[in-house]
């Protein structure tokens, strides 16, 4: 058995938690629209949703997506699960069928624990770009990386220009972009 721990009390958007899972947006959407799950607070997610969705991705990917009445049984027992004392490691979802819970949790919580660590170095000035999010003692641009990530643009030609980068910061950069897009009107671009 896995300890529960403090650290799933954070909550999320449908767009933050489909882009760490790596899901589509409209497919966390689906889900509270078919009432799978309600968010709490201000349509928030918790943990345990986190959770049901990164199993969901794993029946999605293998063509095996159970009907709504049985993704609702099996997000009630992952809650049911993560409020208990310790989480089991594995859940019964049928006579065979059998989830390795812990090591779900467990990559979950390691990807929110990386990826809010590594949000906490990023710097935001109104001095530099106009507040836009930056690398931490840079100038650069955080939805500069990520941009350029998203239009699949090769890695190597960005740690060429920025060898200071980690791979870490691009993977990240490129989840920061799709979780966080710009708010407000788009610049408008002059006429040539």
């Amino acid at each position: 058995m896995i300890m529960a721990r403090a650290a799933a009390s954070r909550t999320f958007t449908a767009r933050e938690a489909a882009v760490l899972v790596d899901l589509e947006e409209r497919v966390v959407r689906k889900e509270i629209e078919h009432e799978v799950f309600v968010p709490k607070e201000s349509a928030r997610l918790e943990f345990s949703a986190i959770v049901y969705l990164r199993l969901l991705r794993e029946f999605t990917e293998a063509r095996m997506v159970p009907t709504v009445e049985r993704r609702t049984e099996l997000f009630r027992a992952i809650e049911r699960a993560l409020r208990s004392r310790s989480v089991p490691d594995s859940l019964q979802l049928a006579r065979h069928v059998v989830v390795d819970l812990a090591d779900v949790v467990a990559e979950m919580r390691r990807t929110l624990d990386e990826f809010e660590t590594w949000k906490a170095r990023l710097e935001s000035q109104p001095d530099i770009l106009g507040g836009e999010t930056v690398f931490p003692n840079s100038r650069l641009s955080v939805r500069r990386v990520g941009g350029r990530l998203e239009r699949r643009e090769a890695r190597e030609a960005i740690r060429e220009d920025y060898p200071y980068l980690t791979e870490r910061d691009l993977d990240f950069a490129q989840l920061y972009v799709r979780a966080y897009p710009p708010r407000g009107r788009p610049r408008e671009v002059p006429a040539r």
